[in-house]
């Protein structure tokens, strides 16, 4: 499965995880969670009973092998100092609450997510936004120890992925598994400051959205423009003439949303490539999570957020709309 939660792995955070596996607790914290419960031991290889000049990891509790060889030059960090550099990074800030905590792929790879008081859920107009401090690590070689800030909460191997591979993040600390791998992150709360002070600047452009008015029947032609980026003239389909009502439904009638304002447009297009987009309006939660925040219906929420603060575009693509919706 895609989640790569396996027999010897577990995730475990304050509410059930998309894939249905999370072990439920309320008092997760840094010195209360799945990676203090085990961690790495370096084990020399052996080769007819002759020591190599190879390493490997195994687990404190089951001895089992974690990752694969590595040479003296590969610096693994363990699960306590792993921990032990977010405690310090945190140190002085707060409000934190640990959110997820776990390991992936026969605990080759562990994270933590946190989030931050009136930063990672806060709240503009009617609507609630969530953000995600994540701190990621490999034992298995295939990451390095980074930490970065996104809107996805760290609960699988698909989102420790994207985690690790985002290069958009306002966050973007990383340390190789070499040299002096011990130095302590210690201008995170800088960065954390940082982080809040993107917050901020989002929330101010969401904030001007919505006193930017726009009425049911140009959000409705801005739909269908912007469902017709791709190709301007081509006309519209009887599937994409359904998705630009339900778009507009949302418009009106979504959470938190009133029909008014270019935010409700915008949080028209999240509620439905976050929840609707792929087959059946989304009955397949594992199918559809990817999409939303891997896939196509990601790469579409971005999109619409460039073009929903770009008066040019959003004219031009009022006008293509309504061209294309008076012929059918």
């Amino acid at each position: 499965m895609a989640h790569r939660i396996e027999q010897r792995d577990k995730q475990q955070g304050r509410e059930m995880a998309w894939h249905g596996l999370t072990d439920i607790n309320q008092n997760l914290g840094l010195e209360n969670n799945w990676l203090t419960e085990w961690d790495i031991e370096t084990r020399r290889l052996e080769l007819d009973g002759e020591e190599t000049e190879f390493n490997i990891l195994v687990g404190s509790d089951d001895k089992e092998i974690i990752g694969k060889p590595f040479a003296n030059s590969y610096r693994p960090i363990t699960n306590k100092d792993f921990l032990a550099m977010i405690k310090e990074s945190i140190s002085g800030i707060k409000g934190i609450t640990v959110e997820t905590v776990g390991s992936v792929c026969n605990r080759g790879r562990v994270f933590v997510s946190l989030s931050l008081k009136n930063s990672s859920s806060y709240n503009i107009g009617n609507r609630q936004f969530k953000d995600y401090l994540n701190f990621g690590n490999g034992h298995d070689q295939s990451s390095v120890l980074w930490v970065n800030n996104t809107n996805i909460c760290t609960v699988c191997n698909n989102t420790f992925s994207y985690n690790l591979q985002d290069d958009k993040s306002d966050v973007d600390v990383r340390v190789f598994h070499r040299g002096d791998v011990e130095v302590k992150l210690t201008n995170m709360a800088e960065i954390i400051d940082a982080h809040i002070g993107t917050q901020a600047q989002y929330k101010a452009e969401f904030e001007r959205l919505m006193s930017v008015d726009i009425d049911t029947t140009n959000a409705r032609s801005l739909f269908a423009g912007w469902s017709l980026r791709n190709d301007k003239e081509k006309e519209l389909s009887t599937r994409g003439l359904n998705k630009i009502n339900r778009l507009t439904e949302l418009f009106v009638s979504g959470a938190g949303n009133s029909g008014k304002n270019r935010a409700d447009a915008f949080s028209a297009v999240t509620d439905y490539y976050t929840h609707e987009s792929t087959r059946n309006r989304g009955a397949n939660v594992g199918s559809q999570f990817v999409s939303s925040e891997f896939g196509l219906g990601r790469m579409a929420k971005q999109n619409f957020w460039d073009v929903i603060r770009d008066d040019n575009e959003v004219k031009d693509y009022i006008n293509v709309g309504a061209k294309a919706l008076a012929t059918v």
